[in-house]
C-alpha cells in the first residue's frame, strides 16, 4: 500500500525537502523509482493536472536501510573525521611527480 509523503507527495515539494540533491531531472529521477517500485504515481484530472508520489512499501524499507547508514555515519562520525585528517596530511607531504 502506498505512503503518502511527508513533502505532500508533488515533485516541486519533494524537490525543496531536499534541495542538496541533484534535481536536474525531477521527472527521470521519479520514472526510474516508480519503475523500480519504490514510489507509486497518481494522476489527477484537473487542470493543470495534478500529480502525487507516494512510497510504496518497498521504497519505505529502503528508507529504513537508509536511517541505518546515518546511524552508523553518526557513530564513527570521529573515525572519519581523523581518517580524512591523516590521508590530508599525506596528500599534502607526498613528494610530486616529476
Amino acid at each position: 500500500m502506498p505512503r503518502r509523503a511527508a513533502h505532500g507527495g508533488r515533485a516541486g515539494a519533494l524537490q525543496r525537502s531536499a534541495p542538496s540533491a541533484r534535481w536536474h531531472h525531477p521527472e527521470r529521477i521519479l520514472s526510474n523509482l516508480e519503475r523500480d517500485g519504490l514510489v507509486h504515481r497518481a494522476v489527477y484530472p484537473t487542470v493543470p493536472p495534478r500529480v502525487e508520489y507516494s512510497l510504496t512499501d518497498l521504497g519505505a524499507s529502503l528508507g529504513e536501510l537508509s536511517h541505518a547508514m546515518r546511524v552508523w555515519s553518526v557513530q564513527h562520525h570521529s573515525e572519519i573525521l581523523t581518517a580524512r585528517d591523516e590521508f590530508d596530511t599525506r596528500a599534502a607531504t607526498a613528494p610530486r611527480p616529476v
